[in-house]
This record gives C-alpha cells, structure tokens and sequence, in this order.
C-alpha cells in the first residue's frame, strides 16, 4: 500500500500538464483587473480543506476512472469547447482526482463546489443574470417599503416614488452578495462536516436567502438615495454590509442546525 501512497500525486502531476492551455488562460483571467480575484479566494479555501480535513489513507487507491472519462471528453471538446467550458471540465478532473486521494470518495460536494466557484465567471454571470436579478430586487423590495407606509411603484428595475426614481444599477444586482453567500454554504459545509445532501441543501439555501437579503439592502438604500433619512454617504456601503451580515447569520444558523441533525440522526 505504500507504493499507492507515494503513487498519488502522478495523476494530479498528469492532470496539471495535460490542462496547461486551460490554466495560462484562467491565470490571465484571474490577472484582468475585474472581479475575477475572488476566485482566488474560493480556491485558497478548497486547498485548506483538502489539506485539513482530507486524510490521506493507504487503505483506499484514487478513483481514476471518472477522470478518464472527463479527460477524454476534454479531449474531444477542446477544438469548439470556449475556454470557460474548458476550466469547468479541467477543474472537475482534478477535483474528483484530490477529493478521492483526500477524502476516498469522488465527490465531496464543498470542496468541489468551492472549486467550481473558483472560475472566472463573475463578469459572465453579471451579464446573463445581472439584469433578471434586478428585477426580482426591485420586486422584492417593493413590499418592503410599503410594510413602512411608502407608496412605492417599480417600473422596471426601478423604483419610483412621487417624483423621485431610484435605479438599482449593475453593482446591486446582488450576483457577487449571490457569489459570496454560495461560498460561505461551501466553505460552512466543510468546516462543520456536513454531508453532500446537506451541503447541496444549505448551498441551494443560499439562494433565496442571499436574494432576500439583497432587496434588504435595496429597500435600506432607497431612503439614503431619496433622502427620506439625511445620512452620510458612508451608510451607503454600510447598510449592504449590514444586509450580507444578516444573511450570513441565516445562512450559519441553518447550517449548524443541519449539523446537529446530523449526529442526532448518526446517535439513533
């Protein structure tokens, strides 16, 4: 078994070389000066989780077989495959290889979720759900204002209230609030053990809470912008850290509850 162990790191050695054109590129997205740098983040905190809560067993070989597979579909969708779809099947390649040397199972969901979070995908996702993501926060916040006794009319991704018309622009769609709630799932999921069920649960929880969240924020920031509340222009960045933050807590709370189910279940 000895001879395993020391075997193991040839296949993610092999795996690196064979999707070199797929890192240069993702090294130059990561460089571009957009929001791509956080990705870095979601990939430093998968290496911590595979470092500290994988042990590596001389009990159990890699499971190769499902990177062969993925290697061989690379393989044959490298001529018309864009390079985003490229980084996606690379990643999941070497992904299941750390996590069946680390952990003896091919998918461990919060290590390669944090993975999949770490592609340059911010600017693709701000431009496919950007505007829809508006929309639903303009919604959403509509009601809340109202429970505060403000008349308020959306129109659009707008918010229109006598004659004053308040835009929710690009930066508060809430697509990197929706990035970031995503990553604290995974990396909450991996620090508490939870399982692949309950990590895909709290992760798709995330969803919904980070949205409600966000039209929190925009509900909180049509009074500064309308001057309903005279405050400094620094409550502008406060109130969106004060909305994530109360996300956060939802998200943690859940989390820890779907971990003492968990060993109450394991206990019976």
């Amino acid at each position: 078994m000895e001879s395993v162990v020391r075997s193991w790191p040839v296949p993610v050695l092999l795996q690196v070389a064979v999707f070199a054109p797929v890192w240069r590129w993702y090294a130059l997205r990561v460089t571009d000066g957009s929001d791509e740098p956080w990705g870095l983040v979601a990939l430093g905190t998968a290496i911590a989780l595979l470092a500290v809560k994988g042990k590596r067993s001389a009990t159990h070989q890699p499971n190769l077989t499902i990177p062969a597979i993925i290697i061989l579909f690379y393989a044959a969708s490298f001529p018309f495959a864009p390079r985003l779809v490229q980084v996606f099947i690379a990643v999941a390649a070497l992904g299941v290889t750390l996590n069946s040397i680390r952990f003896g199972t091919w998918l461990h969901a919060p290590t390669q979720g944090l993975l999949v979070l770490s592609l340059p995908v911010i600017p693709s996702l701000q431009f496919y759900l950007g505007y829809p993501l508006r929309l639903i926060s303009a919604a959403a916040s509509t009601p809340l204002l109202e429970l505060s006794g403000i008349s308020v009319v959306r129109e659009g991704t707008c918010l229109s209230w006598g004659h004053e018309l308040v835009s929710i622009d690009a930066p508060c769609s809430g697509v990197q609030m929706l990035w970031v709630g995503l990553y604290c799932a995974f990396t909450m999921a991996g620090v508490l053990g939870l399982s692949t069920f309950r990590t895909l649960a709290l992760a798709m929880s995330a969803f919904p809470v980070m949205l409600l969240g966000n039209a929190v924020r925009s509900a909180s920031l049509f009074y500064l912008e309308t001057g309903i509340i005279p405050l400094p222009a620094w409550c502008h960045d406060a109130a969106g850290v004060s909305a994530f933050a109360l996300a956060g807590c939802c998200l943690l709370t859940l989390a820890l509850a779907m971990r003492s189910r968990g060993e109450m279940t394991c206990a019976a």
